[in-house]
């Protein structure tokens, strides 16, 4: 289904006539009785096993779809739980299982293990958004990594949470970087298993991206061990019953030019590469506005890097995230390092995988870089602890913000999304004479819907129709008369 501006609430009325042995004798005796089944997706339980593009939930009567914000739908919360939270930069989190774990970090630049005691810590995401109070998770990391790790990588696939490279020495620009690989099961009540060392980098590694899509886990760039800036990049993929990773392969695709200090992301079946710097002289080889995108495949490439919209500004240890189709970066260090940022961009995505254009959206509080920022399913977007700069001083911080990519609040519409919603099962194989889509739409909103079909449970999905427009404004029945066998339909 695709949508301009605004929202809809659909439903589907099939006007079906029974198929098979018992069809064929009422056909023979008698002209057959078409009967009515009505389905319906109209909450936002029923919504939100669709697939969004651009577009998002809103709870408007009990459920409906509506193009997403241009960015946050609202101003940033700033009084989030952080008790117990240690502050730190240079760390990674993820979010699984009602909970963010925060994994790595410096709080000190002149400790060269700054974080082995508390190297992991966690907080449940509350029904308001809010945090419990941060605890330290008991199972860490100093059998793997002694001194810790500060600007490595964390991915979470599966029921299992990995923690990859980072440096080892504490200095501000960059450090020794480490090969080592860790993962630990998450529990169901959200404690970690002991974590277990998997089979480590080809090279050490530090102040690379680290993405996780479709149970491979990508390692873009960074710094090795021999202070070189790479544009490598490396794919595992981990056994999804016993979490353990036999094995990094190094692609032949690579990144557009070496990259270290930049941030990556994996959205809608394309893989982007956001900002970062080629060397390690900022005169030489100054921070990059760039941003590129390439097509993922299972475990590889489909294509080479192509560049898209640039950011409006050259930034370095920043953070993003990917959700329905936009892109969220926030903070880093910017113009050429002299200043650490507030500002938070929102990229819209094209069918293509290009950045449509980006926008200015709520400013984060206080300016950071070397942070970390999760988003939630639900579109809860969280950023959290970070670099200050007082002078030229790091200050670790403990400062998180929260604030929701969502289809409600303020801000402008994105002009266009296409939402796909679950399939309708039908009980058996039935002649399918009329689908009547019933929907609620307000002026102003321009809608079109397509369909696909499947005969029986395991035959292939037809191709899709052509895209037939929505008209009315208010409640509104649109009928489609067909004439196929079908077990199964999509909108």
């Amino acid at each position: 289904m695709r949508t301009h501006k605004g929202w809809h609430r659909v439903g589907a009325t099939l006007l079906i006539a029974g198929a098979g042995f018992l069809a064929l004798l009422l056909l023979l005796s008698r002209r057959a009785e078409a009967g009515v089944q009505v389905l319906s997706q109209t909450t936002l339980a029923d919504f939100s096993a669709g697939e969004f593009l651009r577009t998002g939930l809103a709870g408007m009567g009990d459920g409906a779809v509506s193009l997403l914000r241009a960015g946050l739908s609202g101003e940033w919360i700033t009084t989030v739980v952080t008790a117990g939270l240690v502050p730190r930069w240079g760390h990674a989190a993820v979010y699984t299982n009602g909970r963010i774990y925060v994994i790595g970090g410096l709080h000190d630049a002149t400790v060269g293990s700054a974080l082995t005691r508390s190297i992991v810590q966690s907080a449940t995401v509350l029904g308001d958004h809010n945090l419990t109070p941060w605890v330290t998770v008991t199972t860490n990391l100093t059998g793997i990594f002694p001194q810790g790790t500060a600007y490595g990588g964390a991915a979470q696939v599966g029921s299992f949470l990995y923690v990859i490279g980072g440096r080892r020495a504490p200095n501000p620009d960059f450090g020794v970087a480490q090969r080592q690989v860790a993962y630990a099961r998450v529990n169901p009540d959200g404690s970690l298993s002991p974590f277990t060392e998997a089979v480590s980098l080809p090279v050490g590694l530090e102040s690379m991206a680290t993405v996780a899509w479709a149970g491979w886990i990508y390692v873009l760039g960074g710094i090795d061990e021999n202070l070189q800036v790479t544009d490598t990049i490396y794919v595992a993929r981990p056994d999804p019953t016993t979490g353990a990773i036999t094995g990094w392969t190094r692609l032949t695709w690579t990144l557009p030019y070496p990259l270290w200090r930049h941030a990556a992301v994996a959205e809608q079946g394309y893989l982007y590469v956001i900002g970062g710097m080629t060397g390690t002289n900022n005169v030489e080889s100054p921070p990059l506005y760039e941003v590129w995108f390439a097509p993922l495949g299972d475990g590889t490439l489909l294509g080479p890097f192509t560049r898209t919209e640039p950011l409006d500004n050259n930034l370095v240890e920043l953070a993003a995230i990917g959700y329905n189709g936009l892109l969220l970066t926030s903070g880093g260090l910017q113009s050429n390092l002299s200043d650490v940022s507030r500002d938070v961009r929102a990229g819209a995505l094209a069918d293509s995988g290009a950045v449509i254009t980006w926008t200015a959206t709520s400013l984060i509080t206080p300016p950071r870089s070397a942070h970390a920022m999760v988003v939630l399913p639900d579109g809860w977007v969280y950023v959290i602890g970070g670099r200050g700069l007082q002078g030229t001083d790091s200050i670790p911080l403990t400062h998180i913000n929260a604030g929701r990519l969502s289809a409600e609040g303020a801000g402008l519409f994105l002009s266009s999304g296409r939402y796909l919603a679950p399939p309708f099962h039908l009980d058996r194989r039935r002649l399918l004479l009329t689908l009547d889509l019933q929907f609620l739409r307000p002026p102003g909103i321009d809608a079109a819907v397509r369909i696909r079909s499947q005969a029986q449970d395991g035959f292939p999905w037809s191709d899709w129709s052509p895209w037939t427009p929505l008209t009315g404004t208010g409640e509104v029945t649109l009928s489609i008369p067909l004439n196929f066998y079908v077990q199964s339909l999509q909108l």
